[in-house]
C-alpha cells in the first residue's frame, strides 16, 4: 500500500487552496481551543467561502474596469461596418450611445 498524500496536497488537488492555505493554523487552533471536528470542518468551510467570494469580486471588478474602457464614441469609424452590419443599422447605434435617439422596436430610427 503506498502513503497517502499529506492532507495540504490532497485540498489543493481538489481545488480547495484557500482551505489547504490555513489548515495548519486552524489545526493549531483547534488542538488549542480544543474544538470539536465539526467545528474545525466549519472554519476550513468558511475560509474557502470567503477566499472564493472575494476573488470573484475581484474578478468582476476586473472585468468591468475591461469591458468599462470600450464604448462607440471611441471605435474606429469603419468597426462596425467590418463586422458585416450595415451603415445605416451602425449610425442607428451611435446615435442610441450618444443620445440622440432613443430606444424603440426594430427599424424606428427615432427622430436623429
Amino acid at each position: 500500500m503506498t502513503d497517502p498524500m499529506p492532507l495540504d496536497q490532497q485540498l489543493r488537488k481538489l481545488c480547495l487552496v484557500h482551505m489547504a492555505g490555513e489548515l495548519e493554523a486552524v489545526l493549531a487552533a483547534a488542538a488549542k481551543d480544543n474544538l470539536a471536528y465539526k467545528d474545525v470542518l466549519a472554519r476550513l468551510v468558511d475560509i474557502e467561502l470567503v477566499g472564493r467570494h472575494e476573488n470573484r469580486v475581484k474578478r468582476l471588478i476586473h472585468e468591468a474596469s475591461v469591458v468599462s474602457h470600450k464604448s462607440l464614441n471611441n471605435w474606429p469609424g469603419d468597426f462596425v461596418g467590418r463586422q458585416g452590419a450595415t451603415r445605416g443599422r451602425a449610425c442607428r447605434w451611435q446615435a442610441f450611445a450618444t443620445g440622440r435617439i432613443g430606444p424603440g422596436p426594430e427599424g424606428d430610427t427615432g427622430s436623429m
